[in-house]
């Protein structure tokens, strides 16, 4: 996977002026469903719910180890990949993946 792929939705919709972690290192848990027609987790899950950005790595990866596909959505929408993700220097790098089921 191309990081500019895995980079696709990172940096949507922060605001430099709002956040409270550094734009050029933090974290994130992002969950995508499963699009049947590109055969690949490409859906990617509405702002509020399908991403959750970090300062802390600690932090992000307790939040990736009890997320729940409850925690991305509340609908039965078929399998998604969630990802633990640092974001360094404009460089996102996907450090743990899994998939949940409904």
């Amino acid at each position: 996977m191309t990081t500019a792929i895995i980079g696709r939705g990172l940096d949507t919709g922060l605001n430099p002026e709002k956040a409270d972690f550094d734009l050029d290192n933090y974290f994130a848990v992002r969950g995508r469903l499963w699009d049947a027609k590109e055969q690949d987790h490409s859906v990617e899950i509405e702002e509020d719910r399908g991403i959750k950005r970090f300062k802390d790595g600690g932090d992000a990866l307790k939040y990736f180890d009890k997320a729940t596909y409850g925690t991305f959505s509340e609908v039965d929408k078929g399998d998604m990949k969630i990802e633990f993700i640092h974001f360094r220097f404009t460089t996102p790098r996907v450090l743990k993946s899994r998939i949940l089921f409904p």
